[in-house]
């Protein structure tokens, strides 16, 4: 792999630290930057698909029940959930309007045909 230089601004003690790292384990200070930076993207690209396939494996039952609507459809479902949410945070949770009625109605719809 080529390597290109760069520069970057870093405080003195976060550097004091790397050259102590650096010391320690007998590498550069660009051998030690790399595999911070490598450490790092492995963490929080394990996280992000362990949280991806967290919420494919929730939402499971809700594809199997809105796989005869259109995308559309299923936008639309999704936005009225979240305008009724939003609508309840605002109001305090007062007395719930017909569009309120439809919403839960369209939403248990889903929910039944659910197997």
């Amino acid at each position: 792999m080529a390597s290109k230089n760069y520069t970057i601004s870093m405080p003195e003690e976060i550097m004091a630290m790397l050259d102590e790292m650096a010391k320690r384990e007998h590498r550069s200070r660009s051998e030690m930057v790399r595999a911070i930076i490598l450490d790092y993207a492995k963490v929080h690209q394990t996280y992000d698909h362990d949280v991806l396939g967290a919420l494919y494996e929730r939402f499971a039952p809700f594809r199997e029940a809105t796989a005869h609507m259109s995308q559309q459809e299923v936008y639309d479902l999704i936005d009225g959930a979240i305008s009724e949410v939003r609508d309840q945070n605002r109001a305090g949770h007062q007395r719930a309007t017909k569009s309120d009625r439809t919403s839960r109605r369209a939403l248990r719809k889903v929910a039944a045909a659910t197997p």
